[in-house]
């Protein structure tokens, strides 16, 4: 149930997960041991995904103690990491990015990366500046260790442009937009200043890549997958 919740909430599914944290009957009161810190921290996440910092916080700190206390290393590293995504929601920067420098040096040696990539999206930024600075100075984080997260960072960030775009051209970008605003190709070619030809293939082309057969269902597709 514990993955079905982080997987929830990883893919932005909070009704599903608010179903799932009823039936495990979670509360930020609730105690909290190592049976079920795995859920917990789940549900900390849930509560950062959507906006409610201070139960998230409280969820935090007991999970902090507990872990800390068992000196579980891997599970220490997930605390820290999820608190720096607390401490940038509150605007606290400085602090996220000492968790997240905690959380490094705990990884290194064993090169565990994932724990730093997996559903972080929103800390992306704050590694990438923290590779950008350490890597140029004498540090307790081992350059290839900071290399190696930047590597998997910038794969991850193409790889979601390419799907968020469906794998559109620029141009075909242009005329799924001109689509949108209800213009007939022969319209669409006099803006672009391209054929008609050039249009009718564009349009084409944008059908095959949303997998859609027509234009009246190219706009909501497009529109659901953020690409207009």
């Amino acid at each position: 149930m514990a993955l079905k919740l982080i997987r929830a909430i990883e893919s932005k599914q909070f009704e599903k997960a608010s179903i799932l944290i009823q039936e495990l009957n979670l509360s930020p009161d609730s105690e909290i041991t190592h049976v079920n810190e795995t859920t917990y921290m789940g549900y900390a996440r849930y509560f950062l995904a959507i906006g409610e910092a201070k139960k998230a916080e409280q969820i935090l700190t007991k999970l902090y103690k507990i872990v800390k206390a068992g000196k579980r290393i891997e599970r220490l590293i997930v605390v820290e990491v999820t608190y720096a995504i607390y401490n940038k929601l509150i605007g606290e920067v400085d602090k996220a990015t000492k968790n997240l420098l905690v959380a490094m040096e705990l990884a290194a040696s064993e090169n565990l990366i994932m724990f730093f990539i997996n559903g972080n999206e929103q800390i992306y930024d704050l590694l990438l500046e923290i590779i950008k600075k350490h890597s140029l100075k004498n540090s307790k984080i081992p350059k290839t260790f900071l290399d190696n997260i930047k590597v998997i960072i910038e794969k991850r960030k193409k790889h979601k442009e390419n799907h968020t775009t469906a794998g559109l051209s620029n141009r075909e970008i242009d005329t799924l937009k001109l689509i949108a605003d209800n213009f007939s190709n022969q319209e669409i070619a006099d803006k672009l200043f391209i054929s008609l030809n050039t249009v009718k293939t564009h349009a084409k082309n944008i059908f095959l890549k949303l997998e859609v057969d027509s234009r009246i269902q190219a706009v909501p597709k497009a529109k659901e997958l953020g690409i207009i």
